[in-house]
């Protein structure tokens, strides 16, 4: 429920999807601008500030909320729409989708300050978006101030939410949206 997450359940509330949201961690100052959480917020657990930021702006609650990290034992669902920010986490979240048998679409983004990659994942790409999965000590880490910019997340954001609508919609795919700005951080997407 981060620099992608927050923005995108607000965008998928706004257009009447349910959510299952789940984050372990808590509102922090640094999180306030570039995740657009509000000052009331900090110390907050982050799925129930935007639970809350959600039924402020849309007058609806996502349909569930859980307050812990993902791990082993927690549940993927046929649509499954990963917001991490590291390696280890995005693995769980695909291994567990994979061992639905009726598993759908799986998007995945990662982003830097200036650059981003959404992988849109289907039981056909599943194999080629494994190939995509790296160890977490293989990338170089951004400074704190600069992992997210408000305007990258924004536009994530909206790819997410077109590539759901156009599977939603029998539209074609791609496997890959990608947009590096003018500083070319690559190496911590």
């Amino acid at each position: 429920m981060g620099g992608i997450g927050n923005g995108l359940a607000q965008q998928l509330a706004a257009i009447g999807h349910k959510l299952v949201l789940q984050d372990h961690d808590i509102v922090s100052t640094e999180n306030l601008f570039p995740q657009k959480f509000m000052i009331s917020q900090l110390n907050t657990p982050k799925v129930l500030a935007a639970a809350d930021l959600i039924e402020a702006y849309y007058g609806v609650k996502p349909f569930y909320t859980i307050e812990t990290k993902f791990d082993e034992k927690s549940t993927a669902y046929p649509i499954t729409m990963s917001c991490v920010d590291n390696m280890t986490a995005r693995k769980l979240i695909f291994e567990a989708w994979k061992k639905l048998d009726n598993r759908e679409l799986l998007l995945d983004g990662r982003m830097s300050g200036e650059a981003y990659s959404l992988y849109v994942v289907t039981k056909e790409t599943e194999d080629e978006y494994a190939k995509t999965l790296y160890e977490d000590s293989d990338i170089a880490d951004a400074p704190c101030t600069y992992k997210i910019t408000a305007f990258v997340a924004a536009n994530i954001q909206s790819e997410y939410t077109q590539a759901l609508c156009n599977y939603l919609s029998d539209m074609p795919l791609e496997f890959k949206y990608e947009y590096v700005g003018q500083i070319n951080l690559r190496q911590w997407t």
